[in-house]
């Protein structure tokens, strides 16, 4: 106990302590990205405190005797620090080293593009989400969700008819992404998806069939 208090008295003067010889750091300035470096405190000393920044990326460790640390970085410019501490004597000393890790950093990686648009032609999955109660008070030509003939037509073109989501009954975890698409836009909605699979497109309800098969087909404006 008394000895960790001691250190603690010590760390708050060594800020104003020279760095003498006898607390040298030994080891290498300058040195290849990713290799193991070995520092050392030379002398006569008990216990150590070594610091090494920025620290962020380094892995260090620590010998038994607590004077050597070893440690690896990715490139960049690092200050070895040491607090060397000789109990017997009741001295201690910090020293420091610069260090050189050559070698460039790798930049981070670029955000991944947007999935291309499908394009004219492209074969989709399709569904309506919405609630129930509000599909009898939109005019008679938006109400084609539930039509029968409409999903046929779809169907005709080589897409499929998915289904339609009520706002107001649970959907299976299976069809979360596509809740997930429509999540924090106004109702009704038309969800577009390559039938592949891929990104699922959350458009305001066209106005009528037509407007809507030229935005499934890809030839009409989209919102």
């Amino acid at each position: 106990m008394f000895r960790a208090m001691w250190i603690i008295a010590v760390l708050a003067t060594t800020s104003c302590l020279p760095a003498l010889a006898q607390a040298t750091i030994e080891g290498p300035e300058k040195i290849a990205a990713y290799k193991f470096l070995d520092h050392k405190i030379q002398g006569a000393w008990e216990a150590t405190l070594w610091e090494i920044e920025p620290a962020d990326a380094v892995d260090s460790r620590y010998g038994a005797d607590q004077l050597t640390v070893t440690w690896i970085a990715p490139p960049g410019t690092y200050v070895v620090r040491c607090v060397a501490i000789n109990f017997s004597t009741k001295k201690a000393f910090r020293s420091t080293k610069v260090v050189v890790i050559e070698g460039v950093t790798p930049p981070d990686p670029p955000d991944p593009p947007d999935p291309p648009d499908p394009g004219p032609g492209a074969k989709q999955q399709i569904a309506f989400y919405l609630e129930s109660a509000d599909l009898v008070k939109l005019p008679k030509a938006q109400r084609y969700p539930n039509s029968l003939a409409f999903r046929e037509t779809l169907e005709a073109r080589g897409h499929c008819f998915l289904r339609v989501f009520d706002d107001d009954t649970a959907v299976p975890v299976a069809f979360a992404p596509w809740v997930q698409a429509a999540a924090g836009k106004s109702l009704p909605l038309m969800l577009v998806a390559p039938i592949e699979g891929g990104t699922i497109r959350a458009l305001s309800l066209p106005a009528d069939e037509s407007a809507a098969l030229a935005a499934i087909d890809g030839t009409g404006s989209q919102r």
